[in-house]
């Protein structure tokens, strides 16, 4: 998504292999393996942030791509989006959805319209609109499943993997209506 990147240049640094796994370490180096007999370590600069403006960074339950240089995340505290960087001067917008303390939001995505979905895991669907406003798919016409487990888009249309299977909303050119049709799969059921 172009937020950061770590590209090995030489044979020594790793490039032209293959990663196998990977792990952060507690300084927040990244280390890898690619199933040779060298451990390797990415750069030491990776950005860590465990607090900002006085919000734990370190239970983050969800995080998407916002566009145009920003992310979008959830904590326990909320969903907040930000600069892909960080520093004392920037600032979260925060969005309070209308959920308990012990829902946690487990998806996010944001389309093409800059309208965020969030995901939660019990209280179902959310849609933040780039002006703050927040709608609350719980009708009981609604067909998606209180738990969203993933998001993604393509053009205008959303797909929603839930405890019931997959769902799909169709948007009526960005306008910010549509509906939400089952998309049968072979097998259907926990997506």
């Amino acid at each position: 998504q172009g937020i950061a990147c770590y590209q090995p240049h030489s044979v020594e640094q790793g490039a032209s292999t293959s990663v196998r796994g990977l792990w952060v370490g507690h300084a927040g180096g990244v280390w890898w393996c690619d199933a040779s007999y060298i451990l390797r370590r990415g750069d030491p600069d990776v950005l860590i942030v465990p607090t900002h403006e006085g919000f734990a960074l370190d239970r983050i339950t969800a995080i998407a791509d916002a566009h145009h240089g920003r992310i979008v995340i959830a904590t326990l505290d909320g969903v907040f989006i930000h600069s892909t960087s960080f520093s004392e001067s920037q600032r979260f917008t925060r969005i309070r959805l209308p959920i308990d303390s012990t829902t946690q939001v487990v998806a996010l995505h944001m389309d093409r319209y800059d309208r965020i979905w969030a995901g939660t895991f019990g209280r179902g669907l959310f849609r933040i609109e780039p002006n703050g406003g927040v709608t609350h798919f719980d009708d009981p016409e609604v067909p998606v499943n209180a738990n969203v487990m993933a998001i993604r888009s393509s053009g205008d249309s959303v797909l929603f993997a839930t405890l019931d299977g997959v769902y799909l909303w169709i948007s009526d050119s960005g306008s910010g209506q549509g509906r939400f049709v089952p998309e049968p799969l072979v097998r259907s059921g926990f997506s």
